[in-house]
């Protein structure tokens, strides 16, 4: 199931392209205003269009950025660069909105504006898919890519309508055609590039069980009202890249709070073991939490650093 997120999950991100619509610059207008109805002179077509085209390069290096630190499944970077997108996404429609086009180009300004705020929708489901992922719910990610896919195909339908927009405008001003580019996605795979995902990281650690106890070794008793969790993880790496069991890279959530591991996961009776799982490892160790009350969901995460061999 996780191997089959990260895969749904590359596609979508990895498939990331700037494309556009072609033509020329058009209609020049001067920088008057007028406090009743817009007049020709008034119109800002052509600077609608170049700022669509610069804002579309921000918005490229944004999805770049994105699918990169997909590719190292360097899940804090992915979530770091997805909260730029959705910020740069904001600006745009804002930006966007700022001008005054005429009544030929509005459709086509308003089908970009349908397009920017499914991306951000999209931008957003994303981020939770990936906390999902992260956090061991694989099946709530893979549900969520889901969705994501579908807001992607709904922001390609738009800017697919902004180029038809765009071509119909142009043939009725052929003298000043106007040239703008937006994002486009490309939600299509080919062999190659799936026989390439299929060799994708694989850090297996849905293996885990716990027992409960109020002692930890001859010594270490739990507090009123908690108890310790003793989790028992089975690692296995198929992937490229090394892992750590460090206890401090390993939180515990429970019922919506986070634990980290205690002090008690080094007690002799536990043996745990600090070690880096390398591809090909398969590598089991213990944790324990000190947990309040009896709570009825667990979810264990690994936080740790993520290093390619």
């Amino acid at each position: 199931m996780k191997k089959y997120t990260y895969l749904v999950l590359f596609i979508l991100l990895a498939s990331m392209l700037a494309a556009g619509c072609t033509g020329s610059n058009s209609d020049k207008n001067n920088s008057q205003t007028s406090l009743t109805q817009p007049t020709e002179n008034t119109y800002k077509n052509e600077e609608w269009a170049q700022n669509v085209t610069e804002i579309t390069e921000i918005l490229k290096n944004d999805t770049n950025g994105i699918s990169k630190a997909m590719d190292n499944s360097d899940w804090y970077t992915t979530s770091a660069n997805l909260e730029k997108y959705k910020h740069d996404l904001n600006n745009a429609v804002t930006s966007s909105d700022s001008f005054t086009v005429s009544p030929e180009l509005q459709p086509c300004k308003d089908e970009y504006r349908l397009g920017l705020i499914d991306d951000y929708n999209e931008a957003i489901l994303m981020k939770t898919s990936i906390n999902l992922l992260t956090s061991g719910d694989f099946e709530s990610a893979t549900n969520t890519t889901e969705l994501v896919a579908e807001k992607a195909r709904s922001a390609e339908y738009h800017y697919e309508n902004v180029t038809s927009l765009l071509n119909s405008y142009n043939k009725d001003h052929q003298s000043a055609p106007l040239n703008l580019s937006t994002l486009h996605h490309n939600n299509t795979q080919d062999n190659t590039q799936e026989k390439n995902l299929q060799g994708e990281d694989v850090f297996d650690y849905t293996n885990w069980s716990f027992y409960t106890t109020d002692h930890v070794g001859m010594y270490q008793k739990a507090p009123t009202g908690y108890i310790y969790y003793v989790v028992t993880v089975q690692i296995n790496n198929t992937g490229t890249q090394t892992y750590s069991t460090n206890p401090n890279y390993w939180p515990l959530s429970a019922d919506g709070i986070i634990y980290d591991a205690d002090s008690t996961t080094y007690d002799e009776t536990i043996n745990h073991q600090t070690v880096t799982v390398a591809p090909g490892g398969n590598f089991e160790t213990k944790f324990v939490y000190v947990v309040k009350g009896n709570p009825a969901k667990l979810t264990l995460t690994y936080n740790g650093p993520i290093e390619a061999l």
